[in-house]
């Protein structure tokens, strides 16, 4: 590949105007030059068409519209197949690149040419890109593979080889999600898989994100992109089936805890709790001075 590519930042949108400029701005900041962002719009209803339209007339700005929402993977893999870099990375439209991610991405890729994809350390960030804490990036051994490590965890920043990525069958626009994994599993089988030790990323975490939200349903997702991956590769798949399994026994664990706790919270509140606490207070110093 080129000594200095060309790095399509791929930038699936679908409501979220409110983050997009600074994770735009966040691209506009890098030290390496040689970039482009493409946007593919999957049925946005916010502001979002007011900073498309401040980025008209920006050739380095491309905006795609997919006209109705079809999914976080069919927009993913738009995003691809409209990209012109060499190089390809994802950036979340909630979150940020840090200044000298795409210059480390590019210098990992040109070092080693078998490279698919690379991806680095990042930070967890709370609602307003404050860091919370480091992430513990999945790092296969000499002769294992990402899909026997695989937790599931948030995966970015991903970048990868466009030309490597053609060697795939490309993401499955069928899936409604699980891209991420299924993007990690597909490239890894057409070349390295490298992680740098490095942080280039900031990961905004939301209580009202989808992965909270529908955790049953993001399970399910990366069991199939993991299945699929077996199937692949002619694995058992029961690989997939004991991950999705172990992993929804978990979900549904913490699950119960959390409503235990708001039980006894709303118990802790009630005027009924805090009155018998009141009448049973004389007792306890009682009890406390016999002690």
């Amino acid at each position: 590949m080129s000594e200095h590519p060309l790095f399509s930042v791929l930038v699936a949108n679908y409501n979220n105007g409110r983050y997009l400029r600074e994770a735009l701005d966040s691209v506009r900041q890098q030290t390496y030059a040689q970039w482009q962002v493409v946007i593919v719009d999957d049925g946005s209803t916010d502001n979002s068409f007011e900073i498309y339209k401040e980025l008209e007339g920006d050739v380095r700005f491309k905006v795609v519209l997919n006209g109705e929402n079809r999914g976080c993977t069919f927009t993913k893999k738009r995003c691809v197949d409209e990209a012109d870099g060499e190089l390809c990375g994802y950036l979340d439209a909630d979150d940020q690149l840090l200044p000298e991610a795409l210059e480390k991405m590019v210098e990992a890729h040109v070092r080693n040419d078998n490279a698919a994809v690379v991806t680095s350390k990042f930070y967890y960030c709370d609602a307003t890109m404050k860091i919370m804490k480091e992430s513990e990036p999945i790092i296969p051994k000499d002769g294992e593979s990402y899909l026997t490590h695989a937790d599931f965890r948030p995966a970015p920043f991903i970048s990868f080889k466009k030309k490597k990525y053609g060697l795939t069958h490309g993401l499955n626009p069928n899936n409604k999600i699980g891209d991420d994994q299924e993007l990690l599993l597909l490239l890894e089988e057409v070349g390295d898989y490298l992680v740098l030790d490095e942080f280039t990323y900031k990961y905004r975490q939301q209580p009202n994100s989808m992965i909270h939200k529908r955790s049953d349903e993001c399970i399910y997702w990366n069991a199939r992109v993991l299945h699929e991956a077996c199937m692949r590769r002619g694995l058992d798949p029961q690989i997939a089936v004991d991950y999705y399994s172990d992993y929804l026994k978990i979900i549904r664990e913490e699950a119960s805890w959390v409503a235990e706790a708001a039980t006894s919270k709303k118990i802790h509140a009630s005027k009924a709790y805090r009155f018998g606490k009141l009448l049973l207070s004389p007792f306890s110093w009682i009890k406390g001075k016999k002690q």
